[in-house]
């Protein structure tokens, strides 16, 4: 009687142990999920905030260019 209630003592424990194992390994999947998604919406916030300076950007260049243009074209008339 004595070893069959040593062996389920050691039997409890065993799965005990394979029961945290899994909740801890449980818990990683859940927490390396949750922070993949976070990164990749830092990683598509930053791409969006790039993009709308790159077009902000190439607007402003252009209002520039314009803007010389109209220069160019009022030193133009003035010199008739």
């Amino acid at each position: 009687m004595f070893r069959s209630m040593e062996e389920i003592q050691a039997e409890n424990t065993i799965k005990e142990a394979k029961d945290r194992v899994k909740a801890r390994e449980f818990e990683m999947k859940t927490f390396y999920k949750a922070e993949l998604h976070k990164q990749n919406e830092s990683i598509n916030d930053r791409k969006e905030a790039f993009e709308y300076l790159r077009h902000r950007q190439g607007d402003q260049n252009q209002a520039v260019k314009q803007r010389n243009k109209q220069i160019m074209m009022k030193l133009k008339r003035s010199q008739k």
